[in-house]
């Protein structure tokens, strides 16, 4: 579609609505031969809303789920991965332990709070914690920690991050997301070929494997849009790893090494390859576009 765009000279806005004209010409087509004809295809686009309307409701609730490696397919593109390893005395007790990853999450929620939502200025920015379970595993779930922001278009950047402790360590992994915004000609797009596709995403949407949110927001297509995404993405991260340090700066628990990694974490440059969010309907990616300042 896109390179499809370049060469046309048009948008991929103007294909995307032409592609539906098309798909309602051809509805008007079989009703004018027989009513009935059209019938399971509104039984399909039933469906596709349904489906569409229970992501919705999952994606803003506090449990989800996922099957095999594909751990937040709902909440777009990864375009940032980090992990931060912290060290303390062998001789603290499980409990003791516990209190730390506690106090150290306490810490960054606080810190969003003062640093990101008290100066919002479009847009909306949440703090919640996720119950998250792996299908496969049932027994087994992990509480992340999310700061989300949506744009005033819809555009979104999620950071989930887990506290886990082992031996001496309390690891923390900060995954970053970005979704595009989820344009009505791209809903419409997608509602309408349903019938065609869905015997293609039907039985990975119900093995939790595909994402109708993800694949109807994979552009940003605006350039307010893309600057606010872009500067949530950076502030947010520089205040987590800030507080971050300052955290185990007030706890003597910086050591050099770490300093140097979330030194490092604050100055890099976002450029992950693999990432399907497109900018203003083009081939470059939103992880090429953010850059750290």
């Amino acid at each position: 579609m896109n390179t499809l765009s370049r060469i046309l000279s048009i948008k991929r806005k103007d294909l995307v609505i032409v592609r539906i004209l098309v798909c309602l010409v051809f509805y008007y087509g079989i009703y004018t031969v027989s009513s009935f004809l059209v019938v399971p295809f509104f039984i399909i686009f039933g469906i596709t809303v349904f489906a569409y309307q229970c992501e919705i409701s999952i994606v803003i609730g506090f449990y989800n789920s996922f099957e095999d490696d594909n751990l937040f397919f709902r909440f777009g593109s990864r375009v940032d991965q980090s992990i931060f390893p912290i060290r303390y005395s062998e001789n603290l007790s499980n409990d003791e332990t516990k209190d730390i990853l506690t106090s150290i999450e306490d810490f960054l929620v606080s810190a969003i709070e003062d640093q990101i939502d008290s100066r919002i200025e479009s847009g909306v920015h949440k703090t919640e914690i996720v119950t998250i379970v792996d299908r496969n595993l049932n027994s087994e779930k992990k509480w992340f920690l999310r700061f989300s922001f949506t744009g005033e278009r819809g555009g979104e950047v999620n950071h989930f991050l887990l506290f886990e402790f082992i031996g001496a360590y309390t690891i923390i992994h900060i995954d970053t997301y970005v979704k595009g915004i989820p344009h009505w000609y791209d809903k419409v797009d997608f509602l309408l070929r349903s019938p065609f596709r869905i015997w293609f995403w039907g039985i990975p949407y119900i093995r939790e494997d595909f994402s109708i949110l993800t694949t109807i927001s994979e552009h940003l297509d605006n350039s307010f849009e893309v600057y606010d995404i872009k500067t949530y993405l950076v502030a947010s991260r520089h205040s987590i790893l800030d507080s971050i340090r300052s955290y185990l700066t007030q706890n003597d628990l910086l050591t050099d090494e770490l300093e140097s990694i979330i030194n490092f974490q604050m100055v890099y440059n976002n450029n992950v390859s693999g990432n399907q969010i497109s900018v203003n309907g083009s081939d470059n990616k939103l992880s090429s576009i953010i850059q750290k300042s």
